[in-house]
């Protein structure tokens, strides 16, 4: 019987399963390199989602200060206006039941006597804190 020699030869080639290291080190900057860029449209996602959350609330305030208006006797509305009924700030904003942006104010101006153009403005801080505003216009007639 013969036996078979079981020692390893020293002079096998190199074998071509696995990786360098060179070829790992790529893989991970390139890696990095996508996930970094995945990860800043994610938090520019976020910011453009608060932005628009903000616009939206802003929008929504200035109709509901506009349908307060409209609910008003028209004759009533150039004194009341001028008187500061419709010019809030965030605690007024709290005390109707809303919920105030950051840094809110809310103001109504009007033009006219028999044919009213009433502004509303809303003006707040976005989360860096620079100042965005809205201005919703409407039109009254007297009956």
């Amino acid at each position: 019987m013969h036996k078979k020699n079981l020692l390893f030869t020293v002079n096998k080639a190199p074998s071509s399963a696995g990786f360098t290291l060179v070829e790992i080190i790529l893989a991970a900057g390139i890696l990095g390199i996508i996930l970094s860029v995945m990860l800043s449209f994610f938090v520019n996602a976020i910011a453009l989602n608060k932005a628009s959350r903000d616009l939206t609330i802003a929008v929504s305030h200035a109709q509901y200060v506009l349908e307060d208006i409209r609910n008003a006797s028209f004759y009533n509305v150039p004194s009341q206006i001028d008187s500061g009924v419709w010019t809030w700030d965030a605690k007024a904003v709290t005390d109707k039941g809303l919920h105030p942006l950051k840094n809110e104010q809310i103001t109504t101006t009007k033009v006219g006597t028999e044919l009213l153009t009433v502004t509303v403005t809303v003006t707040w801080g976005d989360a860096s804190g620079r100042p965005e505003s809205l201005v919703l216009m409407t039109h009254m007639a007297g009956a």
